[in-house]
């Protein structure tokens, strides 16, 4: 007698800690009986003490400046490089000189109808035009002189043919067209040119600024980490901000130094290289590392969302339940964004609840499945979740617990390379 009570005994305590332990299989009503409301850039406080009653993350900001140097190769263009040179000879008819200052510009157009101005090499005097009278009649010895002149721009652009000059630009004064009064006689005026050398573009600056700000980043998180930070607080590096998403926005970042500038040559042409300088403000929070932002947020949303909706986030008689939150630092304040279900009570059905539990009992994992699925394809459920360690269910079914789920139903599974598909349904 003793030892078939001992058996008896020990038949129930292990079948006491079977019922105890008994596998969980979750099940999700169908979405039409599901209210889903989305909230967006909900912000949340943060703390660097502990928040008794969830309303705030606790965290710490850190800042650090960070900065960059990068080097990158010029590319060869042509550029402007002999400057055009001639001669203007001016005639005066007007019986006063005059006096042409060292700013003096003369105006002409180059065969591509384009104006081009031209400086005089020095300062000049024209000649006054001089008028004689004589017993044998009169006469007049115009006023003649020639004047070397220079391009303004070095290039083939300042190059101009014979008889362009056709204006004559006195400072102070208003423009002298070529006429009768004044002529502007000029032939070609050349050596303008191009030379192939290596210049700093646009297009070489560009190349090299996503690998400097990729740079940068790293530079940014490196210095974060190395932050001291309170004792009971880490770094988090999923906090850092600019992100490498963001970085690119010219706001989130200074060019300090480029040399040469954008459109100069490299001082040494036997090795083309410019140099880049970046910098950046970077920040981060540091929070419990028991104590992860997502764990946290699972908590303190839902109480930063029943404040702002004064506890009324559902009617009465539904459960309330919360999706997945998607957060973000930007340096100034963490937000979240994601949605709340409203799912009315007794949603599935007690019939519901007997047809999951006939798809599992006595059956495989895979054939649970198979069966669980098509209860979702005929929409007598909205999604399940079965027990990862559970390859074989039992046939008595007071051993396996069905449990309602609120929310929305979880995710398709899908199967990554090397890993068993997770053992979730979804509604299709």
């Amino acid at each position: 007698l003793p030892i078939l009570v001992g058996v008896l005994l020990a038949l129930g305590i292990a079948a006491g800690s079977f019922y105890v332990n008994r596998p969980v299989v979750a099940v999700w009503p169908p979405p039409g009986e599901i209210a889903t409301t989305a909230y967006k850039n909900l912000v949340i406080p943060l703390s660097e003490a502990p928040s008794a009653d969830n309303s705030a993350v606790q965290a710490r900001a850190l800042n650090t400046p960070a900065d960059v140097t990068v080097q990158g190769q010029a590319s060869k263009q042509l550029s402007p490089s002999g400057t055009a040179r001639g001669i203007v000879q001016i005639i005066n008819t007007l019986s006063n000189p005059i006096d042409l200052p060292a700013d003096t510009q003369f105006i002409a157009a180059n065969a591509a109808g384009q104006q081009v101005s031209f400086l005089i090499d020095g300062p000049q005097t024209v000649p006054a035009a001089i008028y004689s009278q004589s017993q044998f009649g009169s006469s007049v010895q115009y006023g003649n002189i020639e004047v070397a002149i220079s391009a303004r721009s070095p290039g083939s652009a300042s190059n101009v043919g014979e008889g362009t000059v056709a204006q004559l630009l006195i400072p102070g004064q208003p423009p002298i067209a070529s006429s009768e009064q004044v002529r502007l006689l000029n032939g070609p005026i050349e050596g303008g040119s191009e030379a192939e050398i290596f210049v700093v573009g646009q297009q070489d600056v560009s190349k090299m600024l996503g690998p400097a700000l990729g740079q940068l980043y790293e530079q940014g998180a490196a210095a974060l980490r190395a932050q001291p930070v309170p004792v009971g607080f880490a770094f988090d590096a999923t906090t850092v901000y600019p992100s490498p998403d963001v970085l690119g926005d010219p706001a989130n970042y200074t060019v300090v130094g480029l040399e040469p500038p954008v459109g100069q040559p490299v001082a040494d042409q036997n090795n083309p290289v410019f140099t880049l300088q970046l910098r950046a403000n970077f920040n981060a929070l540091a929070t419990p590392p028991d104590k992860l932002l997502d764990a946290q947020l699972g908590s303190v949303v839902p109480t930063a969302l029943e404040q702002q909706k004064n506890g009324n986030l559902c009617a009465a008689g539904e459960d309330v339940g919360f999706d997945a939150v998607n957060y973000r630092w930007d340096g100034r304040q963490l937000a979240a964004d994601g949605a709340y279900t409203c799912t009315p009570r007794g949603a599935l059905s007690d019939a519901a609840l007997a047809q999951v539990r006939s798809a599992v009992v006595g059956q495989s994992a895979a054939g649970a499945r198979a069966s669980l699925d098509q209860l979702v394809q005929e929409g007598q459920i909205g999604g399940y979740r079965l027990p990862p360690d559970v390859g074989e269910f039992s046939g008595i079914g007071f051993m396996i617990q069905i449990e309602r789920e609120s929310g929305s139903p979880p995710a398709a599974p899908t199967a990554s390379p090397g890993r068993a598909a997770p053992t979730a349904g979804a509604t299709p």
